[in-house]
C-alpha cells in the first residue's frame, strides 16, 4: 500500500518491476508444479467481468511465506512473514504477530498460508485494475 500510496502521491514518477524472476526453476520444481496443475484442473480464477483487458504479458508472481512458533515466550503466540514478488521485485513484505496462540507449528503455519494468501488476492486484484481505479484508493 506504501508503494500505491507514493505513486498517487507523485503521479509523475514511475516504478520499474523487474519481469524476469528472481532464480530459475530447476527440474524438480517445474515438476511439482506441474503435478499440482494436473489435480487441480477444475479450478478457475474468478476475474471480475468490469477489470480492463490486460496491456502486456502475464507477471509471475511469487510470494513466500513462514511462521516462527510461539515465539514470544510470555503469550506463546507466534509471528507471521510474508514477502511477494513480482518478477525480480519485492512489492510488499511484512512480519506480524499473529492474533491467536497456536498449539502446534503446523497451525502457526496454517495462519501465515492465510496471510499470503490475502496478500494475493490484493496483488492480484491491484495488478489487474486500472490506474484510474488504484488512484481511487
Amino acid at each position: 500500500m506504501r508503494i500505491w500510496g507514493y505513486l498517487k502521491k507523485y503521479p509523475n514518477q514511475a516504478l520499474n518491476i523487474v519481469h524476469t524472476p528472481v532464480q530459475n526453476v530447476d527440474e524438480i520444481q517445474q515438476k511439482q508444479i506441474i503435478d499440482f496443475a494436473n489435480q487441480y484442473s477444475y479450478a478457475k480464477e474468478e476475474i471480475d467481468a468490469h477489470f480492463p483487458v490486460p496491456l502486456g504479458d502475464e507477471m509471475k508472481v511469487n510470494i513466500y511465506f513462514d511462521s516462527d512458533h510461539a515465539n514470544d515466550k510470555v503469550s506463546g503466540r507466534s509471528i507471521s512473514g510474508v514477502i511477494v514478488f513480482i518478477g525480480g521485485t519485492p512489492i510488499i513484505w511484512r512480519s506480524k504477530r499473529q492474533g491467536s496462540v497456536q498449539t502446534s507449528t503446523y497451525g502457526a503455519e496454517l495462519n501465515s498460508m492465510r496471510l499470503a494468501v490475502e496478500e494475493a488476492i490484493t496483488i492480484r486484484y491491484m495488478l489487474r485494475s486500472s490506474p484510474l481505479e488504484i488512484m481511487k484508493l
